[in-house]
């Protein structure tokens, strides 16, 4: 398996691992935490120019600053989110029962993570509902997008078919 998306199941306690606090599944913070805030002490961001390997309850990300960001920070989910659309693995054969459980637990994983990536607040129940009212909004705009491109090519076609039909319009 491969180790990042490992990482990601034993935070979002996918895997046989007791997870850490603020990876549990689901999670119901607050607030995000502030790259400036302390958490039981904890700063939030770790500064550091190169990933140096896995640190407990922090995930490394190069943007907006190289550092370990904080599982209660946005951007940890939001380079989660990142990581775990790189790591998809292929889909299964239909007899392949491993492959499909893989699978699924690795759409499950995606799912979470992108709803925390998009959360108002580091709260699962929230971010599901967050995650709706991003897919409603997305498939309201692509709907408009389409919408806009038929009149586009409605108007082409009058124009096209002729100059005469430009001029009486």
């Amino acid at each position: 398996m491969n180790t990042r998306i490992y990482i990601i199941q034993l935070y979002l306690s996918l895997s046989s691992i007791e997870p850490h606090r603020y990876g549990r599944y689901p999670i119901t913070f607050k607030h995000w935490c502030h790259v400036d805030e302390k958490i039981n002490g904890n700063i939030c961001l770790i500064k550091s120019p190169k990933n140096e390997g896995v640190k407990e309850d922090y995930v490394y990300s190069e943007d907006p600053e190289p550092g370990y960001y904080h599982l209660l920070t946005k951007q940890a989910y939001i380079q989660l989110y990142k990581d775990v659309q790189t790591k998809e693995p292929s889909l299964p054969c239909c007899w392949d029962k491993a492959g499909a459980k893989k699978y699924n637990e690795y759409t499950r994983v995606k799912k979470i993570v992108y709803n925390r990536s998009i959360a108002s607040i580091p709260d699962d129940k929230v971010a599901i509902a967050d995650g709706k009212k991003v897919m409603k909004l997305e498939k309201e705009l692509k709907n408009k997008k389409i919408s806009d491109n038929n009149k586009t090519v409605a108007t082409g076609v009058a124009i096209t078919f002729g100059a005469g039909a430009a001029v009486y319009l």
